[in-house]
């Protein structure tokens, strides 16, 4: 009767463990977004341009840029202060507050399209602003 007592116990401790295992992996990867971007895409001609993309959220930071598929090198702890200013060979990123990033390209002379892609992060959450500039034809 022990026995059997025995195994009814750890069969509904492994069925209790294995659920809440299930339970965790349901959870993973779907945190609140708490940046909220006015956009995550921004289109330009070969020409100056610039575009300013709002946030709701105010606590986040630039994670990684990656410049037409080179990851850039630069501080991600500078990018958590209200104002800071990264700047490329074509392109700058500015943030001028908690809720406004601007990303500034100069004009594109060669054929070739450029493209600039922006993770931001807030704790456990990534979002992505793609910036493409055409290339003059």
């Amino acid at each position: 009767m022990k026995t059997r007592y025995f195994l009814g116990l750890l069969l509904a401790a492994f069925v209790v463990s294995a659920s809440s295992c299930l339970e965790g992996e349901r959870s993973i990867g779907k945190m609140n977004d708490s940046i909220k971007l006015s956009t995550r895409k921004a289109d330009f001609s070969a020409s100056n341009d610039s575009i300013i993309i709002t946030t709701k959220g105010t606590w986040w930071w630039v994670n990684d840029i990656s410049v037409n598929g080179n990851y850039l090198v630069f501080n991600p702890v500078e990018t958590e202060k209200e104002n800071f200013a990264i700047n490329g060979d074509w392109f700058s990123i500015e943030r001028c507050d908690n809720q406004k990033l601007i990303v500034r390209v100069s004009e594109n002379r060669s054929s070739k399209d450029r493209n600039i892609k922006i993770t931001l992060e807030a704790g456990d959450y990534f979002d992505y602003i793609d910036v493409n500039q055409l290339g003059r034809y």
